[in-house]
């Protein structure tokens, strides 16, 4: 019978593509024509005059109190 090693021990063998395409997808998406468009248009401030938020439901950046 084997014995169990540590998930440490093992952990950098396990591949996770999955994640890693994630992260490629992230970093990638700035330069594309899509991400650029994106990064110039105000599209928070659009929705609040349209009406479809209030300010009160954007999220607030920073630290939450608990």
């Amino acid at each position: 019978m084997a014995k169990v090693q540590n998930f440490s021990e093992i952990s950098p063998d396990l591949p996770f593509t999955e994640f890693d395409f994630y992260e490629l997808y992230r970093r990638t998406f700035a330069t594309s024509e899509l991400g650029k468009i994106r990064k110039r248009l105000p599209l928070g401030e659009m929705a609040e005059n349209f009406g479809l938020i209030s300010k009160s439901m954007r999220a607030k950046k920073g630290r939450k109190t608990y």
